[in-house]
């Protein structure tokens, strides 16, 4: 559950304190990701209570909701990640593969120009600059090449491409496999070896 969780809160995913327990929310555009998500916690005892489809606000259309029901187990998870009920990283974060398959997943994709891949890019806005060079080291230790943009991004180079792919894995979810489609990029993937 850890790993899963961690996956989730460095993505879209959030928790939030209700009386003396915590709740897990989601929003994503694919409602098959919410679904999927809905099942992971569910194998934890973490039930959820619906899916909320909602208008985003923006021309880009829906955007779907969950919220757990609270959970004891959830409520230690927010004590690591949330000092003054601001997202912090917390120091025991291990990265593993699921951990970083749900990163992705939530808030990274290929970054390209006109057809050019350039680099993998996962947002971590809402972690401070150092929080992202620690994020940055912990990437390193896989043996891929990063940078900290001052922009709140992590970039992967394309280099590294293949060997990220072939540490996270097969995407879970048909919605979000334009986010492993090597085929703008011919080289062959490495594979990881834990």
């Amino acid at each position: 559950m850890k790993e899963l969780i961690d996956g989730l809160l460095l993505g879209d995913g959030s928790l939030d304190k209700r009386a003396k327990n915590a709740r897990y929310r989601h929003s994503c555009k694919h409602k098959e990701y919410i679904e999927y998500v809905i099942k992971q916690l569910h194998e934890f005892g973490v039930f959820t209570e619906t899916i909320y489809d909602k208008d985003n606000g923006y021309k880009t259309g829906r955007v779907f909701q969950c919220y757990s029901k609270v959970h004891n187990d959830l409520t230690k998870h927010y004590e690591r990640w949330y000092k003054n009920k601001k997202k912090v990283l917390p120091p025991d974060l291990k990265l593993t593969p699921l951990v970083l398959l749900h990163w992705y997943i939530g808030d990274g994709g290929f970054d390209s120009d006109k057809g050019y891949l350039r680099q993998i890019s996962i947002a971590a806005h809402s972690f401070s600059f150092n929080e992202r060079e620690i994020l940055c080291e912990k990437l390193r230790e896989f043996g891929l090449k990063v940078s900290n943009t001052k922009k709140g991004k992590i970039n992967i180079t394309k280099k590294s491409i293949p060997l990220f792919l072939s540490i996270i894995g097969e995407c879970p979810v048909d919605c979000y496999q334009y986010k492993f489609d090597t085929s703008i990029y011919n080289s062959p993937q490495p594979k990881y070896k834990s």
